[in-house]
């Protein structure tokens, strides 16, 4: 039996999505799903809650999904990486990981990948040297990553490009992360179909999921029904429901940084240098997270990183969940009867019943499970659902 995962949000679940799947049917028995739960790693609740997206994808061709913990699913690319490359090295017989990439040339992504897990000493000189520049961490190594593509007969310009496409980013950090960790599984790359994440223009039968949440939040469903596959219905029934508010969540956003304390807010993972004091400034003289990000942002303090810090705050992610090697367990959402069997030998290190968190004992687990509380307890009041969404549901099987 062969079995390969997909990293993946799913947010929403779009034809570029199934296309992947397919791709994947066609060289292996069964996919693993490892999927962002209500927060994705923008740092936005996800347009539809984690089981009804978990349901998509068993209908279209995963055998299991499994959420990543939240701390890895609204982390920066490498450790969203790594999170979900440890939830893997917790299960058996992964013979691959699929990955989307926005190449052809695959042999240059693994290429530009070694270069940054080497972090020799010249690479190192050179990122220091660009961060002392100003840039941004992402933007200083991405300067430091092409200047060494040279000696590996990788042209600048190619090197630039690749590294300007976000879906080819998360291949190099999952292939760093399957070498730090030392797994045994082949990174397989399917060339993506249609546009990366912000792009909106439609290429043929696909569109961006960030041109579909754009529709969606129009309420112009219409016009993004195409791109969501045969299962669409499910996902706008709860959309009906439970739609996520952005107001109400800019407003809870606001009000956690006026009422924090800049030692609290400095607390967050990704909040460095003084950080702290301008995101609590912009919160005390604006009345949105949009005008917050706005007056924070600066070359160095990139939108994404600034709502990372944000969402930190909200639900209380410290470095405490990155520096600690503790395995923090995925939730199972949704399986296959016929892949049932797999959770003989695996179930142990998931959670499928309520009862299973008490496997997980200890201070460090009784603060990771406060923050999943937070988040659920935040999703809730966006979507307006009464459901209690940090107790695991009713598991979907199909």
């Amino acid at each position: 039996m062969k079995i390969c995962a997909v990293i993946c949000e799913y947010n929403p679940f779009h034809t570029g999505h199934l296309y992947q799947l397919n791709e994947a049917a066609k060289k292996f028995d069964h996919t693993i799903c490892i999927m962002s739960g209500n927060f994705v790693q923008r740092a936005e609740p996800a347009v539809a809650e984690k089981y009804v997206r978990a349901e998509i994808a068993l209908r279209c061709g995963a055998s299991m999904v499994l959420e990543l913990p939240i701390v890895y699913a609204t982390a920066n690319g490498e450790r969203f990486a790594d999170g979900a490359i440890k939830t893997l090295k917790s299960l058996t017989d992964i013979n691959a990981v699929v990955m989307g990439c926005e190449t052809d040339d695959t042999d240059a992504l693994i290429t530009l990948a070694d270069i940054q897990s080497r972090e020799d000493d010249d690479f190192k000189a050179l990122l220091a040297a660009n961060l002392d520049n100003g840039l941004s961490y992402a933007a200083a190594l991405s300067s430091a990553t092409v200047t060494k593509a040279k000696e590996a007969n990788i042209s600048p310009d190619k090197a630039a490009e690749i590294l300007t496409k976000p879906n080819n980013l998360l291949c190099i950090e999952y292939a760093k992360a399957i070498k730090r960790n030392g797994l045994d599984i082949k990174p397989v790359f399917i060339k993506r179909k249609g546009n990366d994440y912000n792009n909106i223009s439609e290429i043929g039968n696909y569109l961006s999921a960030s041109a579909l949440r754009e529709l969606i939040y129009k309420n112009d469903y219409t016009a993004a029904i195409p791109y969501l596959t045969g299962e669409y219905g499910i996902l706008l029934e709860e959309l009906k429901n439970h739609k996520p508010d952005k107001k109400t969540f800019s407003d809870l956003a606001v009000y956690k940084l006026r009422i924090s304390s800049t030692d609290e807010i400095a607390k967050a993972f990704d909040c460095r240098e003084g950080l702290e004091y301008r995101l609590s400034d912009a919160a005390r003289s604006c009345i949105t997270i949009e005008d917050v990000l706005l007056k924070t942002k600066t070359k160095r303090y990139t939108m994404s990183r600034l709502k990372r810090v944000i969402l930190q705050v909200m639900l209380g992610i410290t470095d405490e969940f990155y520096k600690n090697s503790s395995f923090l367990p995925p939730r199972l959402l949704a399986i296959k009867e016929n892949f049932k069997p797999y959770l003989t030998e695996n179930g142990k290190n998931m959670i499928i019943r309520t009862e299973d968190m008490l496997r997980y004992d200890g201070e460090y687990y009784e603060r990771y499970f406060e923050v999943e509380k937070k988040a659920a307890a935040l999703y809730s009041v966006i979507t307006e659902n009464k459901d209690d969404l940090f107790t695991p549901g009713k598991l979907i099987c199909l």
